[in-house]
């Protein structure tokens, strides 16, 4: 008569084999719970930080450009490219509708009359106005002014942008 297979449920079977499956497979649950335990608790025991505000990043963005070579180098142009791409950016913040597609006179527009229109806390925008079409000119036309003008059009800007208060962002 044929025999069953022996190592099926057999006693030929190797308990010093099974018997070591059975306890490191049990260390390896073991760990993984542990450093999913740990995991869970250092993701939820830190606090969340708030994204700094877009006008903390205005401000820190001219007082970068304010330190960068760009005009020691002869780059005015540069300079006040992203002097007006720093403003623009900050003013798009105010409006969900007012995006990169939008120019720098069409932004300016939007703002003065969102500030006409509106309770709105910020300071009055033509001295902001005034800025970006300067750095236009810079920009697209010939104007090069020299290095002191450049950085006291920056640091206009950066007046304008500290002089609204955080909560009409």
């Amino acid at each position: 008569a044929p025999r069953p297979p022996a190592d099926v449920a057999g006693g030929d079977r190797n308990w010093l084999a099974t018997v070591l499956a059975l306890v490191f497979g049990t260390a390896l649950l073991g760990v993984a719970a542990i450093s999913l335990r740990d995991w869970a608790v250092a993701r939820n025991a830190t606090p969340a930080t708030p994204a700094p505000s877009a006008r903390a990043n205005a401000l820190q963005a001219l007082d970068d450009l304010l330190a960068s070579e760009l005009l020691g180098t002869g780059r005015t142009r540069d300079f006040f490219a992203r002097s007006s791409e720093i403003a623009r950016r900050y003013v798009e913040s105010f409006d969900a509708q007012w995006n990169p597609a939008w120019t720098g006179t069409e932004l300016m527009h939007g703002l003065g009359k969102r500030v006409s229109a509106e309770p709105m806390p910020a300071p009055d925008p033509k001295p902001l106005r005034d800025e970006v079409t300067a750095a236009e000119a810079v920009k697209f036309g010939g104007v090069r002014p020299d290095s002191g003008a450049s950085e006291e059009h920056v640091r206009r800007v950066r007046d304008w942008i500290a002089a609204v208060p955080e909560e009409s962002e």
